[in-house]
Order: structure tokens, then sequence, then C-alpha cells
């Protein structure tokens, strides 16, 4: 399975430990010889909002070098321009993804984080046909589905897609009563490597 990754959320040399758990998920399995990965990971920019392409651009670290993660610079607005920002994600994430996606040619995306990085990848895989699996952290749940605009965009969203995956019971919980389809929530939680966790 050719997997594309999507979100925020994926280390780099600066921030080894962002979206770790992201990074770990894919290393293991390409370990196990069950997916080949690229990683797409939008970084908020100021420099993109003045239209210069110059600013430093995050570098990946060689672990995770052979995911070929490419990050792109994306306009954001904080606080209350945030409702805009899955479009604006969506609109400077277009170019790289559907070079990607000629390139590598997935056969399913995956968004952890749903606001804007989900709401963006929907859109981008509705405009390109690809199925789509979310992923509820837990802050994006928390956070957002207490603003109306945010909660539609995210239940659209996983309407969408095909499943979401819910890192607790309770998250599915909240999803399901902002009127997300309970068919679509599936509650994982994440893993522990028992090479490194071991009594």
């Amino acid at each position: 399975m050719r997997l594309l990754l999507l979100s925020n959320l994926f280390p780099d040399a600066d921030e080894p430990i962002r979206g770790l758990d992201n990074a770990t998920l894919l290393e293991t399995l390409a370990a196990r010889q069950a997916i080949a990965a690229r990683v797409i990971s939008p970084r908020p920019r100021l420099e993109r909002w003045l239209g210069d392409r110059r600013g430093r651009t995050a570098e990946a670290l060689p672990r995770h070098s052979g995911f070929e993660p490419v990050y792109v610079p994306v306009r954001h607005l904080p606080k209350m321009g945030g409702l805009a920002n899955a479009e604006l994600m969506r609109r400077d994430l277009r170019p790289v993804f559907r070079r990607i996606c000629s390139e590598f040619r997935p056969d399913a995306v995956l968004a952890p984080w749903l606001f804007p990085d989900g709401c963006a990848a929907a859109a981008l895989c509705s405009e390109a046909g690809l199925p789509l699996t979310l992923v509820a952290q837990g802050s994006d749940v928390h956070c957002y589905l207490g603003s109306p605009p945010r909660r539609r965009r995210i239940v659209a969203a996983a309407a969408a897609a095909r499943g979401v995956v819910c890192r607790s019971g309770d998250l599915a919980r909240r999803l399901a009563e902002a009127g997300v389809g309970p068919e679509t929530l599936h509650v994982i939680y994440n893993g522990v490597d028992t090479g490194i966790f071991r009594p």
C-alpha cells in the first residue's frame, strides 16, 4: 500500500518531537513492509503572507528521509482569522499535493489533526478522488468543536472521509455528539513500543 500522510504534526530537525507519534507509526508500518509512505507537512509561515518563499524551510531528520517529507509554508491567520485557515492551507498545499500524487500515486491519504489539516486534506482528496482517513488527536476536538463554524467544517470533513480514527472513546463520543456519523468513528488507542517500554 502507498500511503500519503498530510499533517503539520511531523518532526523536523528543529522540532524533533513534533508529531513524533505520526513518524513512529509510519516507521512501524514500513518496517513490517506494509506500506510505502510519503509526507506532506504544512508549516505556517509569516513570509508566506508576504509572498516571500525564501524563508528558512524545515529540514527532515535523517531517520525520516526515506519518507521524503515536504515541508510546505502555508498562510495562517491566528485567533479570529482561524476560520479561513483550512481554505488557506488547501490553496497553498494544492500544487505540492498534486505533484506528489502524480509522482507517488498514493492509494490513500492519512491526515492526523482535524482542523485545519484534515479539512484541507478532505477538499484535496475530493478533488483527486483519493480515499482519506482522519485522525482525531485530542486538542483538535476539545478546542475546535466549541466553535460552530469550525465544527461544521470538521463534521463535513469527517463525512467525506472513509473513517475517523479517535485516540480515545471520549473523542469519539464528542465527535458523535457534534454530528459525525458513529459508523465513521473508530477508537484506536496509541500503541506502546514494547521493544523500548517493557519490564
